[in-house]
């Protein structure tokens, strides 16, 4: 006679069974794993954590350098803000994540002052270039005299009123050699025509600007 057995249900409670108590992710230990090392790598650098922050403001110049413009240099500055402020809201009080955000909110500040400051000195003590070529009468003072023998000529470096709104500027003006006098030396007030030229955009996608430098 054939006896029928109580069918076996898993519980959970035996060690065979632990694969289906137990997701992929079984702690949350595991998901800060990253932090967890960041935070070590930062315990035991040190002192030597504080030449990186000469880097991210030297970082912050670069970029002012690299990107293309204002709406970019905005971005730059905004996500670095952002990123400050979300460490901020996410570890702010938790003390076994106190050097990571201490790390995150340094180096997002100094990029983001290493963009500000290279705006605001460019604004500063920057000029606007000419808008096109002209030719226009000089009154102007040299500046420095720089001697180009291999090109058969001379270039003087003038301050000089600009034409249309009387602001000072400095241009360059090419002396042929033929046409150059001993007494144009550094100091020497001068009254010349030359035809101006606004500084040439790069001549291939990458390639030294010209304007830029200027």
């Amino acid at each position: 006679m054939a006896t029928r057995q109580t069918p076996y249900v898993p519980l959970g409670e035996e060690p065979a069974d632990a694969a289906l108590r137990q997701s992929p992710w079984r702690n949350r230990a595991r998901l800060s794993s990253i932090g967890d090392v960041l935070v070590n790598a930062l315990a035991r650098a040190g002192f030597d954590r504080g030449p990186w922050l000469a880097i991210a403001f030297a970082g912050g110049i670069a970029a002012w350098f690299v990107l293309d413009g204002p709406t970019e240099w905005v971005l730059m500055a905004s996500g670095c803000l952002l990123a400050a402020l979300g460490a901020l809201a996410a570890w702010r009080g938790v003390e076994a994540r106190a050097h990571l955000l201490t790390a995150v909110v340094s180096v997002s500040v100094l990029l983001a002052a290493g963009v500000g400051i290279a705006w605001t000195r460019s604004e500063l003590v920057g000029a606007e270039p000419i808008a096109r070529a002209a030719s226009m009468r000089l009154d102007g003072r040299v500046l420095e005299r720089i001697e180009q023998p291999a090109e058969e000529r001379v270039r003087l470096v003038l301050a000089t009123p600009a034409p249309d709104d009387g602001r000072a500027i400095n241009v360059r003006v090419n002396v042929p050699i033929e046409q150059d006098r001993p007494e144009l030396t550094e100091g020497a007030l001068v009254r010349l025509r030359a035809r101006l030229m606004p500084p040439s955009p790069p001549m291939l996608p990458g390639g030294y600007d010209f304007a830029r430098a200027a």
